[in-house]
């Protein structure tokens, strides 16, 4: 198994957290991917 990689991203205009949820959602489904957070704090 490969080691975990972490990214990071900023998305401009997500101020809510329905807007975070979405983005959660949709990342999820990428191949690969094993966890997400979004923090609309940030």
């Amino acid at each position: 198994m490969p080691p975990a990689v972490e990214h990071s991203f900023r998305v401009k205009g997500m101020d809510c957290t329905s807007c975070a949820g979405k983005v959660e959602a949709v990342v999820r489904k990428l191949a690969g991917t094993s966890d997400v957070k979004v923090d609309v704090q940030s």
